[in-house]
């Protein structure tokens, strides 16, 4: 499924992923970008929680607690910290 993308960009889990049953679909999201030859980001606190305890965020190319303004970021808006960094 992934094998021809070039960058993979997670942002959220998906439901209740600290209680089980509920973790399967999470878990098998954040083993499937592990595994991935793709340059990988995940982006938000709990997005970052589940790759740890799925056990692959050092298998994750890059790993960021900003969820809300990665997806900024990548869309193109303006971040007031990078604007005060010019």
């Amino acid at each position: 499924m992934t094998k021809d993308a070039k960058t993979i960009f997670w942002n959220g889990p998906m439901g209740v992923f600290e209680t089980k049953p509920f973790d399967a679909g999470t878990m098998d999201v954040a083993r499937m970008l592990a595994g991935s030859p793709a340059f990988t980001v995940v982006g938000g606190g709990e997005s970052v929680e589940a790759v740890h305890a799925a056990g692959v965020a050092e298998k994750i190319s890059h790993v960021s607690t900003g969820g809300g303004a990665s997806l900024d970021l990548i869309s193109g808006a303006k971040l007031p910290g990078v604007e005060a960094l010019r």
